[in-house]
Order: C-alpha cells, then structure tokens, then sequence
C-alpha cells in the first residue's frame, strides 16, 4: 500500500520507466495514457487498473520482471475502488 498518492504515482512514473527501458515502448504508452486520462484521481486509478490488469492478461515479456509491481498495484488499486 501507498503512503499517499505522490508516492503511488510516483512507483507509476518507475514503472513506466523501467517498461520503456526494456524497450515496450507501447506498453509505457500506454500506462502514461492511463495517468493523465483525467484530473479526478477515482478515473486515474480506475484507468491505471484496467491498463495493469491487461497486463497481467498478457504474457509480459521475461526480461521485464515486473509481474510482481504489477500485482501489488493493481492490489492497492482494488482496496482503493
């Protein structure tokens, strides 16, 4: 769990860094589009959910490692909404 949201979006922000590193461009695109979807933070993190959620519903490539960040977000995701 996060301790506010600067720092939820924050871990988003590594997140997409580390996505796009690893050279899924289109998947960091993606989850960027998600967080500035809206200025209301209940449509942001619904957004970031449904991104991360089809995520985890595709195979993620091995040399991401981030199957782990993705569900602990997407677990807060769930408590919050």
């Amino acid at each position: 769990m996060f301790a506010n949201n600067k720092e939820f979006f924050e871990n988003i922000s590594l997140l997409i860094e580390k996505i796009e590193a690893a050279g899924e461009i289109q998947w960091g695109s993606e989850l960027r589009d998600a967080m500035n979807i809206s200025f209301m933070p209940g449509e942001i993190f619904g957004a970031i959910r449904m991104t991360l959620t089809k995520f985890q519903n595709t195979k993620i490539p091995a040399q991401l490692n981030i199957e782990k960040e993705i569900n602990e977000i997407v677990e807060s995701l769930n408590e919050i909404l």
